[in-house]
């Protein structure tokens, strides 16, 4: 039978897995778009373009950073090699967001979060010159923020379940509660300041 430290671990790593930022953007996209009810073959347009263009930005800037660093696997841990990582996709985003203008007006949710996302990129990139903060938190706390707009209730159970995400990642060691947190706070008030700017 297995001890509650080796169930705890497995239980960190899926949850982890789990709030995976680029796992949880996606499906703030698709969150968005099936409650606002966006066209589908927009959000699938949408969705295409910007993996093909943040996706293979972001995927190619950590592959580049495993291989140089000679890591175990994806999870870019420290600090000072996340700094790629956080360019490309800013840039990345940038070119989307830069790209999309014309069509972004007319999905306004979905304008919020690329503009959430992109500034967040870039403010996590800039604290981290000096401090490690959480994109998993950023990324759950972003969520929390648009399911927020839509179901007060919902918005507050989507951030205990950002909580136990935060949990998962300071079991693994990958982070501490504060930078979880800051990670957190950071998320939900780029997504609620976006919506109240672009949506109103």
């Amino acid at each position: 039978m297995e001890n509650k430290t080796d169930i705890r671990d497995k239980l960190a790593r899926v949850l982890s897995d789990i709030g995976n930022p680029l796992i949880v953007i996606t499906m703030l996209y698709f969150f968005v778009s099936y409650v606002e009810k966006y066209p589908a073959k927009d959000v699938f347009m949408f969705l295409m373009w910007t993996t093909l263009i943040v996706g293979l930005m972001l995927v190619a800037s950590a592959l580049w950073v495993k291989i140089r660093r000679n890591l175990p696997n994806m999870d870019i841990i420290e600090r000072e090699d996340r700094y790629l990582p956080y360019l490309a996709s800013f840039v990345g985003y940038l070119i989307l967001w830069l790209l999309a203008p014309a069509r972004l007006p007319e999905y306004p949710m979905l304008h919020s979060v690329v503009v959430s996302v992109m500034l967040g990129v870039l403010i996590c990139g800039i604290v981290n010159l000096r401090w490690k903060i959480s994109f998993h938190g950023f990324s759950m706390g972003l969520f929390s923020s648009f399911v927020y707009h839509y179901n007060h209730l919902w918005g507050v159970l989507f951030l205990i379940f950002t909580i136990i995400i935060g949990w998962s990642r300071v079991h693994k060691k990958v982070h501490t509660w504060a930078q979880v947190f800051a990670g957190g706070i950071l998320g939900f008030m780029l997504g609620f300041i976006s919506i109240k700017l672009i949506v109103g």
